[in-house]
């Protein structure tokens, strides 16, 4: 079975014009979405990933080529129709004076009501329901200059909730946000692509990508690869992004690790698997390769729970010398 998609993008190529001459950077785009698709766009910076998302929500012309929505060439659609299909939250805080986060996010149902229509009982049920979803209720009538950027972040979140568009797109939505509301966000997006939404956002968070979207639409300089985090790690497309950096991606951990290689060995022996990850991950972390097994010749840390307290013990130069904590081992072993 077909699946016509939602967006579908066509030669569509994107940059500046200057005077008469056109500035391209960036090869032709051909690349689709579908209903419910959760996606993650991801690239280095400067590599045109706001100016895409500007060009496929029509707030910056693009070059050439074409994008469709719902099979429709989204330049004739009219705006106000094309803001009942597509909702785009820049990674821009908002700035909007004398205005409190209720009636911020009231805009959000103009493409509806028209901007002088009155908001109705289905509206205030949305636009309340969109500040319950990023937890802003209690500030509903705090104004909007007088929030913190985060804040000014999940009133943008809320407004594209309450704008009740099949197509999300969002640059950047978890810039300002510290490391729980940040999941909680991405979780949110998530529901909303269970409701049918399709949400495209950019990031830099790659971890986080890699285990919550659908696909990751990655822009590297010579075009896109799309597929799933899965495809694009193993078919080693991620890795791309961190050409002529320390940093690469460990297929066999998940985790983003750095190529420098250490001089320093030590064994590490312990029989809970949760206490040996977090201490082998502080010991690469302050220089050290790990050894796992029988190596006399090299230090080797052992980690054992000791009348209900965690010991970490090493053994060097014949001694044993106990801690009782990781950081108070990497703290010696960085020192002597």
């Amino acid at each position: 079975m077909v699946i016509d998609p939602i967006i579908d993008i066509i030669d569509l190529e994107i940059g500046y014009t200057i005077t008469a001459k056109s500035n391209l950077f960036y090869p032709p785009i051909n690349i689709s979405a579908n209903k419910g698709d959760f996606i993650a766009l991801v690239g280095r910076n400067g590599v045109g990933k706001s100016t895409f998302l500007r060009s496929i929500s029509r707030h910056q012309p693009s070059l050439s080529g074409d994008v469709k929505i719902s099979g429709l060439p989204f330049m004739s659609i009219e705006r106000s129709e094309l803001a009942k299909k597509v909702s785009y939250i820049p990674a821009e805080p908002i700035h909007a004076a004398n205005m409190t986060v209720f009636e911020f996010v009231s805009l959000a149902r103009y493409p509806y009501n028209g901007w002088f229509g009155a908001i109705g009982r289905y509206d205030k049920e949305l636009i309340h329901s969109a500040l319950e979803s990023v937890s802003m209720t209690s500030f509903r009538n705090r104004e909007i200059d007088y929030l913190s950027d985060g804040e000014r972040q999940r009133a943008m979140i809320a407004f594209a909730v309450a704008q009740d568009c099949d197509i999300v797109l969002m640059d950047e939505p978890t810039a300002f946000i510290d490391l729980p509301s940040k999941f909680e966000i991405v979780h949110l997006l998530k529901e909303l692509t269970l409701k049918g939404k399709t949400v495209i956002f950019s990031t830099h968070d790659l971890h986080t990508a890699i285990r919550e979207v659908d696909t990751i639409w990655l822009m590297l300089n010579d075009g896109f690869k799309v597929g799933s985090p899965e495809d694009l790690a193993l078919n080693n497309s991620l890795n791309r992004l961190f050409d002529r950096t320390d940093i690469y991606l460990d297929l066999k951990t998940g985790d983003f690790l750095s190529r420098k290689e250490s001089n320093r060995s030590i064994n590490l022996i312990s029989e809970n698997e949760i206490y040996f990850t977090w201490t082998k991950h502080a010991l690469e972390r302050i220089g050290f390769s790990i050894v796992i097994g029988d190596a006399c010749s090299i230090p080797f840390v052992e980690c054992v729970e000791q009348d209900n307290c965690w010991v970490w013990t090493l053994n060097r130069n014949e001694k044993a010398i106990k801690f009782d904590s990781i950081s108070n081992l990497c703290s010696y072993l960085k020192n002597n």
